[in-house]
């Protein structure tokens, strides 16, 4: 063992370079390398684009390409805006977006929905309390099982619009961006 650990030792030493003139000239080897496998890759590109046929745009591929344009509103760069508008969607939380963020059209649009899925949810919690939380309700009931299932839908709502903000898209939830276009801030 002792042996085969000497002969890996004297072939990483003769596999190094012997000094610094050696070390430089392979190091000035590489990026001459690596520029021709590029201009090799390239050709080899040019070629495959000019022999292939022009693609004509089919409907449903200008509507998905349309739609990216529109639904896409913050760029990879400005990350910052879609953490803005994904905080908009932790329930009490959207008053930050729409007030720091005035200029930006893609958080005021998550803070205004946020804002409308929040107050839609209070309406509910609200009648909910008043009206029926005095009747007696046992887990498992079906007044019980309706709180559940509303409370559960707005939670995948929030999670949603939470997600597609993060994303750096603007979707709308529908009964919601409609009260949300109301809104003026």
């Amino acid at each position: 063992m002792t042996q085969d650990i000497q002969n890996f030792a004297d072939d990483e030493e003769l596999a190094r370079p012997k000094g610094v003139k050696e070390s430089l000239k392979l190091k000035s080897e590489e990026p001459q390398e690596i520029a021709e496998k590029e201009k090799s890759l390239k050709s080899r590109n040019n070629l495959k684009a000019t022999n292939m046929p022009k693609q004509t745009k089919t409907k449903s591929t200008a509507k998905r390409s349309t739609k990216k344009k529109n639904s896409d509103v913050v760029g990879d760069d400005d990350r910052s805006e879609a953490f803005m508008a994904a905080i908009a969607y932790l329930p009490p939380l959207f008053i930050i977006p729409l007030l720091s963020q005035k200029d930006s059209k893609f958080a005021q649009f998550h803070a205004k929905q946020a804002m409308a899925m929040f107050m839609v949810l209070m309406l509910f919690v609200i009648i909910w309390w008043v009206f029926i939380s005095n009747l007696s309700i046992k887990g498992g009931g079906p007044l019980w099982w309706l709180n559940f299932a509303v409370k559960l839908t707005f939670v995948i709502l929030f999670g949603m619009g939470f997600f597609t903000a993060f994303q750096g898209k603007m979707t709308p939830i529908p009964p919601f961006s409609l009260i949300a276009k109301e809104i003026k801030v």
